[in-house]
């Protein structure tokens, strides 16, 4: 485990800062009102079911010039990594899998402002993805010094609400993301290949500053007809988006003309309908009614096709996010529950999906969701602070041990074969399997022997034999899905050397 990894999000103070800071720079407006719903009626068209426009007629649209409070990160990290990389095997067409044990390092870089990624929407007001569409990239480099005579009566200017640590919390995770591609890269350039995989990285952060700005932004907010109720009726539903002042990049829900997308599956159901008639010569014996009467239904069913798919999409996607996030919950906890620890990639990740929930909570209050930010970056900093204190107490166990195997030396080379040690502690008994994880992969005799490539074989080997899919279906299938699961989750664990380490010494206790 790399601990100076930890020291990244532990430097923030965990006192609430809720009061209102006036930014210190501003952007002006590249972009007037007409061009930024011009950008959003063009994005909006570029589906082919998009509507042809849902500004023009529309009683309730209304456009606002708002300038957005941004905070401006520049840091300096050191970084280390490693992970996996595909060389060239005997075949042209063949990867061999070279694994790295080792971490490799890149010390000194420096992630400035005008990135993306260092620019954090520094408010409650808008929703967090709707809010950071209003960055500007190297744009900012064109900001001045904010005075009061900048703002126009008719512009608006959102509060700075977000405290600094809770943003620089939403800058490290987009720099997690940007050093994760940078150390992909540098492995593809040092190896030669193009294919990299399962990349590990570790964060030390040297320095970092911040400045605030003002950057310009339309706001949209409009009305829609496609929330479709049971009975099939349509009603309006309230929408907002955003077009960035400077860049003209549109953030906004992706509409469907149900007329359009009814006109084109009705289209598809003629052209079928046509080719049937082409290939049997029985079927041109249609008379014109018949083929009214055909038309009729295909349009039918385009309107029920269209119907169902739209309440289907939100559907899904709601199930597949939840599926997925039951998964990742379930494989936190198993870890956590038995471990009572968590690697730098599993917390790292449970941190992630603990912020993703901001996303996705549209109804919060500003006051809500302030609340619940300053909450959570209190939680993880104490969670990663009772980390540290279980590396110490680690290290200091191994010295004990360590120091206690030498005396134990020292005396029987003093007393001679006779000497039998003393009683041994907790931390040096033999291991126990306590969740059953060795035993699981059929090494249950070889606990503190079992090598990292003692595992990855085990772990093949009971995968081939316990994979669902060699199951037909019925109980059998569900005995094995289950076990396949028990599986994955022992090796999840046993695969990390620290996390294996850590398994082993509570097994001891």
């Amino acid at each position: 485990m790399n601990e100076p990894f930890f020291n990244v999000l532990l430097s923030v103070t965990n006192a609430k800062n809720t009061a209102t800071t006036p930014c210190k720079l501003i952007l002006g407006y590249y972009l007037n009102a007409e061009e930024a719903k011009k950008r959003f009626e063009a994005k909006q068209r570029e589906s082919v079911l998009g509507p042809s426009s849902l500004w023009e007629g529309n009683k309730h649209a209304v456009a606002r010039q708002v300038y957005l409070p941004f905070y401006l990160f520049t840091a300096k990290i050191n970084l280390r990594f490693k992970g996996t990389v595909g060389l060239k095997g005997p075949n042209e067409d063949s990867l061999r899998w070279l694994e790295l044990h080792e971490w490799r390092e890149r010390n000194g870089i420096v992630f400035e402002k005008s990135e993306k990624e260092m620019q954090v929407y520094g408010s409650y007001r808008y929703r967090r993805q709707l809010g950071k569409a209003a960055a500007v990239g190297p744009l900012v480099e064109h900001a001045r010094s904010f005075h009061s005579p900048d703002v126009h009566e008719d512009q608006q200017v959102d509060e700075l609400t977000m405290s600094p640590e809770v943003a620089w919390r939403i800058a490290l995770s987009e720099l997690h993301v940007r050093a994760t591609e940078h150390a992909c890269d540098i492995l593809r350039e040092d190896f030669h290949v193009t294919r990299v995989k399962d990349v590990k990285i570790s964060l030390e952060v040297l320095e970092k500053q911040h400045t605030t700005v003002l950057l310009p932004a339309f706001v949209l907010d409009y009305t829609y007809l496609d929330k479709v109720l049971n009975c099939g009726r349509r009603v309006g539903q309230e929408y907002d988006a955003l077009i960035s002042g400077a860049t003209g990049f549109v953030q906004a829900k992706a509409h469907m003309s149900p007329l359009r997308a009814q006109v084109y599956t009705g289209a598809v159901f003629g052209f079928a309908a046509l080719t049937e008639m082409a290939i049997d010569p029985a079927v041109t014996s249609f008379t014109s009614m018949e083929g009214v009467f055909c038309l009729a239904i295909a349009s039918t069913l385009a309107r029920g096709a269209v119907h169902i798919l739209e309440m289907s999409m939100d559907t899904r996607d709601q199930e597949e996010t939840q599926l997925q996030e039951e998964m990742q919950a379930e494989a936190f906890n198993a870890a956590w529950s038995g471990l009572g620890y968590l690697s730098d990639e599993l917390l790292w990740q449970l941190e992630e999906k603990e912020w993703d929930r901001w996303a996705k909570h549209d109804a919060w209050t500003e006051a809500a969701m302030s609340t619940w930010a300053e909450d959570l970056l209190s939680q993880q900093t104490n969670r990663r602070e009772g980390m540290v204190k279980w590396h110490q107490q680690q290290s200091e166990l191994r010295r004990q041990r360590e120091e206690q195997m030498l005396r134990d030396e020292v005396k029987r080379r003093k007393y001679g074969g006779g000497f039998r040690g003393r009683v041994s502690r907790p931390s040096e008994r033999s291991p126990r399997d306590y969740l059953g994880y060795f035993a699981v992969l059929g090494l249950q005799h070889t606990i503190a022997e079992a090598t990292d490539e003692d595992i990855k074989a085990a772990f093949r080997r009971k995968a081939m034999e316990l994979h669902p899919d060699r199951f037909k279906e019925g109980r059998e299938r569900v005995t094995a899905a289950e076990s396949f699961k028990k599986l994955q989750e022992a090796y999840q664990v046993l695969k990390d050397p620290v996390q294996r380490s850590a398994y082993i010494d509570r097994g001891r206790m």
